[in-house]
């Protein structure tokens, strides 16, 4: 939000930060993704039965 850069001194992002933003952000989402399909699958964290 423009009118919020005064305030708390900030800019917008160039091109080149934006897409390093972006492509960082997608390595963790798509890690988290596949925890979460390897823990549905049994795969990991495993818990023993008794």
């Amino acid at each position: 939000m423009p009118a919020f850069n005064t305030i708390f001194k900030t800019e917008p992002l160039s091109m080149n930060e934006l897409i390093v933003c972006i492509a960082l952000s997608s390595v963790v989402f798509i890690a988290v993704e596949i925890e979460k399909w390897l823990v549905r699958h049994g795969w990991l964290y495993r818990t023993q039965r008794i």
